[in-house]
């Protein structure tokens, strides 16, 4: 039975978007920050969007690096011009939204972007497609595609992903330039678990949700007043961006139903994974805290759409690990010593002299060790791995205090010989990470960090875990971890 935690709410589902940071929540929401590279075109597209402008004032973070524009008309901000960006078919579609201060969308216009030409890129030669949001509200409308939107026939990866990046741009927008609007993210987010879980559990008598630091745990399902299943939001990387579930498990853990949550990947083939069920009906009855959710072991993929399937697998271990983290007693919360993970430690001897001690700190699936000598901290070495086109990529990386990569080392692999071993063989790929921060660096495959050519898979899973190791290092240093 899971540890009891207070219930917060019935009837009600939520998922918080709390307000944090002005960079951060940009990166969250909107898109990487934009770069140097992009921000005299940006300035130059906007003097053409709004040519009436006095002049363009760029808002900077702490960093001081770009996170949107304010466009000045007769001494005050008439508008303001937000990066936006989502995954496309070919890549990242970056664009920039420009609305008035009352969310009124006054212009969309396209960065950058890697679609096919005559068929994503219509989105730039083909105006009316863009066009379709001018005047409309940043507050007010949904932008669902089909209804408010039409897409590009012939190209609806592309148009869908134009509009996931508008709507976070409203989400953004709203978050940070109209005060008291998170009621109504939190709103929209509602109705939509709302509607999913109603359809899958039509037998439940209400929902309930339990939420803790401003950002959702899990959902509840009610019968007769009684918590009878969990829910929990999860995602994982498919081909053109994530792969988000909603995993309903009874109180042992044990998987009921899976329903998509939403999926961006390519129609007829990545898609398949909501249109073919048999698909997210093999995980039924397996156990979040027993079993492995691994593609061609336990799971079958669908041909066609291996990295798909890969995606909603790791999002299945995802729920897993939050599901230990939440309901396994302890299990967040414990140490362990070093004898807890004799095989960690004898890695780190191999870089570390007898003199060192290690203190662990475990976070999600990952696991960060401060490196102590004459009782001071000295670096920090974290574990972590991600699954790739055949086996598990495990990483070690090392950092300093700061969270400046100091070395990154492949531990194993078992991907395709001459293609994804090549991960193993070529040293620029682990190189180009020294020196980024865990803190800062976005490490967008593509864009900051670079693939190998034929082992894409492979690199992307080794960039995922080194994603993971920033996560475990934020999560662990917050905590005061080896402090």
């Amino acid at each position: 039975m899971p540890k009891a935690i207070r219930l917060v709410g019935v009837l009600t589902i939520i998922c918080v978007v709390s307000a944090l940071s002005l960079s951060y929540v940009f990166n969250e929401i909107a898109g990487p920050i934009i770069d140097e590279r992009e921000k005299e075109a940006a300035v130059g597209m906007l003097r053409d969007l709004v040519p009436d402008a006095d002049d363009f004032e760029i808002v900077t973070d702490d960093n001081d690096r770009i996170i949107y524009y304010e466009i000045i008309k007769g001494g005050r901000v008439a508008y303001v011009a937000i990066p936006i960006e989502s995954s496309g078919f070919g890549g990242p579609v970056r664009l920039i939204l420009v609305a008035d201060m009352d969310g009124n969308i006054e212009a969309v216009s396209v960065l950058n972007h890697s679609e096919t030409p005559g068929y994503g890129d219509r989105i730039e030669t083909e105006p009316e497609f863009l066009e379709q949001y001018i005047s409309k509200n940043l507050i007010e409308s949904s932008f669902t595609m089909g209804t408010d939107i039409t897409a590009l026939a012939g190209a609806t990866v592309t148009s869908d992903a134009a509009n996931r990046a508008v709507q976070r741009g409203a989400e953004y927008f709203m978050l940070n330039f109209m005060e008291g609007m998170e009621d109504e993210l939190l709103e929209r987010e509602r109705e939509e678990i709302f509607a999913i879980l109603n359809e899958v559990r039509p037998d439940a008598d209400e929902f309930g949700y339990e939420i803790e630091g401003g950002q959702h745990l899990y959902y509840t399902i009610m019968k007769e007043g009684n918590v009878v299943s969990y829910a929990l939001v999860s995602e994982g990387r498919g081909l053109n961006g994530p792969v988000q579930l909603l995993t309903i498990v009874d109180e042992d853990g044990v998987i009921e139903e899976i329903a998509v949550v939403s999926i961006v990947d390519t129609p007829g083939y990545g898609d398949r994974v909501e249109t073919e069920p048999e698909f997210l009906d093999q995980f039924k009855g397996m156990s979040l805290t027993d079993d492995r959710f691994e593609i061609d072991d336990t799971i079958d993929k669908i041909v066609g759409a291996t990295i798909t399937s890969m995606g909603a697998a790791e999002s299945i271990r995802n729920a897993a690990s939050k599901w230990i983290e939440l309901f396994i007693e302890g299990s967040a919360a414990a140490k362990p010593s070093e004898e807890d993970d004799p095989d960690k430690i004898a890695i780190l001897r191999e870089y570390f002299s007898e003199e060192y001690t290690f203190e662990n700190c475990p976070a999600g699936s990952g696991a960060l060790y401060a490196a102590i000598l004459d009782n001071e901290v000295r670096t920090y070495a974290i574990f972590s791995s991600k699954r790739g086109l055949q086996s598990d990529i495990e990483v070690l990386l090392f950092a300093d205090l700061t969270g400046i990569i100091k070395n990154v080392v492949i531990l194993s692999q078992n991907d395709t010989p001459s293609y994804g071993d090549r991960i193993l063989e070529e040293d620029w790929f682990t190189d180009q990470y020294i020196g980024k921060s865990l803190n800062e660096s976005v490490f967008n495959p593509g864009d900051d960090i670079d693939v190998l050519s034929g082992a894409t898979v492979t690199s992307t899973a080794a960039n995922d875990a080194v994603i993971a190791s920033a996560d475990t290092f934020k999560s662990c240093i917050q905590k005061g971890a080896g402090q």
